[in-house]
């Protein structure tokens, strides 16, 4: 198990850990204090298993296909936006737009999106049991 940890690093440089450690045939990634950033686990192209410890921002895990990315906390809104197969679990929360663009279960039969949350829909608090297949 590899273990990315996100304080004093860009975007940029946590993606390509990522991906380079994918890439490399590490099967389980552990990223740890993500701070609510925008654009994390995006573009993994390798099947790997992410685990993502706390809240991230707008479009984590988009552009991707093959990972396993765990949320232990919220996601922002655009959440796997254009996913082709994989699958994203959230602890917390998510945005708007959550699998917008992802394939159909019809046309891709590995892509998984659920959220474990509460959310204030239509004025009260119920568990909006978001699942995109």
């Amino acid at each position: 198990m590899a273990e990315i940890t996100c304080e004093g690093r860009t975007t940029r440089e946590i993606n390509a850990e990522i991906k380079r450690l994918a890439a490399s045939g590490e099967r389980e990634i552990v990223v740890k204090n993500p701070g609510a950033r925008h654009n994390i686990a995006v573009a993994v192209l390798q099947p790997a298993r992410i685990r993502i410890e706390g809240s991230v921002g707008y479009f984590c895990a988009g552009l991707s296909d093959g990972p396993t990315v765990e949320i232990a906390g919220s996601a922002g809104w655009g959440l796997a936006e254009s996913m082709l197969t994989g699958q994203i679990m959230v602890r917390g929360s998510a945005g708007n737009g959550a699998a917008a663009a992802i394939m159909t279960w019809a046309t891709c039969p590995g892509c998984q999106v659920w959220v474990e949350c509460t959310a204030w829909i239509t004025g009260r608090w119920e568990c909006p049991a978001i699942w995109a297949r």
